[in-house]
């Protein structure tokens, strides 16, 4: 059954909102055991580090049981605060068996291994490998303790999404749930935004601009879908499963982070609002949990 399918089944009793998240947890894990040996025990790394996983890996587990049918999900990309890289590096390095096979800190280009990143948000892109299964798995430090301001500046919407230790959050769920991914102005004018479009076409995604996707076009006011309105991941907008809520309180981090909200702004999208700035722009709005 499709995520959105489940989070309106999950809203009917207090039964089914147990079943949903056993089912949604479970299916995490089944995941994740193609990448580590114990999935609970990477939850907790997650969820004390306050990392979480997200690019074409979060993808692909949105889109479980929808029309555009399971995707291939690849590598694994781990999103860290700056503070907390090292310990998720070495707990998949003397705990999991992974090597390191690459530290990248100088980025020449956007366009990092099989996804576009926006490097002024990254410090560091440690890759790492198995050298049993050969799985891959980046790990990639923000240059803050924010590790969603990444995320936030994907290509395209449709990779605006993560999962993390605890929670499933999807950014723009009426189109990438649809098989929709709008163009992030910021890399509109990319050499490698063809090829990476071309990329997710192969995977039954429609890729166009906001201007295209009539999905997204508001009307008389801004909503979410609006490339004017100010967003932050987590908002009504999105949609959010806190698949598990009962993880042991000594394990919730102590150290300050940052929540991005943004805006793509500058971009028509077929409505009647009046427009935005004419530039995207990001806000690091800070909160100690």
């Amino acid at each position: 059954m499709p995520l959105a399918d489940l989070m309106q089944l999950r809203s009917t009793c207090r039964w089914w909102r147990n079943n949903v998240d056993r089912h949604v947890k479970n299916a995490v894990h089944k995941e994740l055991r193609a990448y580590v040996i114990t999935p609970h025990a990477f939850r907790n790394v997650l969820r004390a580090s306050r990392a979480v996983i997200s690019g074409s890996w979060a993808l692909g587990l949105a889109m479980r049981r929808t029309d555009q049918g399971d995707m291939d999900i690849g590598d694994m990309d781990v999103y860290t605060p700056l503070s907390s890289q090292r310990g998720v590096v070495g707990y998949l390095r003397f705990v999991e068996g992974y090597q390191v096979v690459r530290v990248q800190r100088d980025f020449d280009s956007l366009l990092v291994y099989d996804d576009l990143y926006h490097c002024s948000s990254i410090e560091a892109v440690t890759a790492m490998v198995h050298p049993v299964t050969n799985r891959k798995i980046d790990v990639i430090a923000a240059l803050n303790n924010a590790p969603l301001q990444p995320v936030r500046h994907f290509w395209t919407t449709a990779l605006t999404n993560y999962v993390s230790a605890d929670s499933i959050c999807i950014t723009y769920p009426n189109l990438t749930l649809n098989g929709i991914g709008c163009i992030n102005p910021d890399a509109a004018d990319d050499d490698n935004i063809d090829v990476l479009s071309a990329k997710y076409s192969t995977r039954g995604f429609a890729i166009g601009t906001f201007e295209h996707n009539k999905a997204s076009r508001c009307r008389k006011s801004r909503h979410g879908y609006c490339p004017h309105t100010m967003r932050h991941f987590g908002d009504s907008h999105c949609l959010t499963l806190e698949f598990d809520t009962t993880s042991p309180q000594q394990l919730q981090p102590t150290f300050p982070t940052a929540e991005p909200m943004w805006r793509y702004a500058g971009w028509k999208c077929g409505g009647r609002c009046p427009p935005g700035n004419p530039n995207s722009e990001t806000v690091l709005v800070p909160y100690t949990v």
